[in-house]
């Protein structure tokens, strides 16, 4: 977040535009500065390995992409692409979710009528994710469902007055 702040110094507005993925990347930068230099401190050894480990591939990823080897740096993603998805699965539902998408107008309680139509429902959400709309007075839930609960969940959505999409 402070590389980000210090290079856009002249454009302060063109963080406005960030996207939820940036705001995910960097939630850490909102919270308290003395209890994370305490942790960080506390571990400064195993702080200090990991960072030189995340150096040591963000060079070789600069190297990958400087001598235009694309196929490493496709495979570069596909192998944290794989990591990733092990760790977002719960184990309940790692044999497959869906993904449904909704629109809901940006007002409070706008996220809990959603939540609760599903609830009402007995559709459990294994994750959500909310998209702004840059024009503002909207916004995008996606709703991660166990894919064999995805049906009912689209029902209990159009019954309750939304109309979703499965994205996956």
């Amino acid at each position: 977040m402070g590389l980000a702040a210090t290079e856009e110094a002249g454009e302060p507005e063109i963080l406005l535009l960030a996207a939820g993925g940036f705001r995910d990347l960097t939630r850490l930068a909102a919270s308290n500065p003395g209890l994370w230099s305490e942790i960080l401190i506390a571990n400064r050894e195993q702080v200090a390995g990991a960072i030189d480990l995340y150096v040591d591939r963000l060079v070789a990823l600069r190297d990958e992409v400087l001598g235009e080897r694309g196929s490493d740096v496709e495979r570069t993603f596909d192998e944290a692409k794989r990591a990733r998805l092990k760790l977002a699965a719960k184990p309940t539902v790692r044999a497959g979710v869906a993904v449904l998408q909704a629109e809901i107008p940006d007002e409070p309680g706008a996220l809990a009528r959603i939540t609760a139509v599903l609830a009402e429902g007995s559709v459990n959400i294994e994750d959500l994710q909310i998209v702004h709309s840059p024009e503002g007075g909207r916004g995008t839930v996606h709703l991660t469902v166990a894919s064999g609960a995805a049906g009912d969940a689209a029902a209990v959505l159009r019954a309750g007055g939304y109309d979703p999409i499965r994205l996956a």
